[in-house]
């Protein structure tokens, strides 16, 4: 792989990954990141973008103060932190579906894992049915969501679902 292009390369991986997460047209479109500075150290692996960054794949949407691409030595992502006050994410996962809005302080991907944190203020709401955490897990290959409620995250998981006739369309992830 050309070591100019690792970083943008590892971060497109880093959001085309959880394919199980989004329409399966998203990672054949292109990826467009943006943000105010950029740093890719080969010697350690490490890409980091800060300052607004956002990311856009398809109906993939990220946004974040920070984001930090940990690779392997062989080039392989081995972890993905978003950064945010929150950072934002939202897909689609099928055609027609409405889409599904997260949010969180963290939002880690841990592909070894098959597994998408979202550590802090974690909320995820689609069309109005809202789940909230302080950590909440997401296997990507097994499809399970998992939230701990244990004095070491700091509080008990909400969940809040909406009647089918009241469900509504929502713009963005709610505080």
């Amino acid at each position: 792989m050309n070591l100019r292009l690792a970083p943008l390369a590892c971060l497109s991986l880093a959001l085309a990954a959880p394919s199980a997460l989004a329409l399966t047209t998203d990672s054949a479109q292109p990826m467009h990141i943006a943000s105010n500075q950029f740093n890719y150290q080969d010697a350690t692996g490490i890409a980091t973008y800060q300052g607004n960054v956002v990311a856009t794949q398809g109906s993939r949407y990220l946004t974040a103060d920070t984001v930090v691409v940990h690779l392997t030595a062989d080039k392989q992502i081995s972890r993905v932190n978003a950064y945010g006050k929150p950072a934002h994410y939202h897909y689609q996962p099928k055609p027609g579906d409405h889409l599904i809005y997260a949010s969180a302080s963290n939002i880690q991907y841990n592909p070894n894992k098959n597994l998408l944190s979202l550590i802090n203020n974690a909320q995820v709401n689609q069309q109005g049915n809202i789940f909230k955490g302080s950590l909440i897990t997401y296997n990507t290959q097994t499809q399970i969501i998992e939230s701990d409620g244990t004095q070491t995250t700091g509080g008990r998981p909400l969940m809040i679902i909406q009647p089918q006739a009241q469900q509504k369309v929502v713009t963005h992830a709610t505080s």
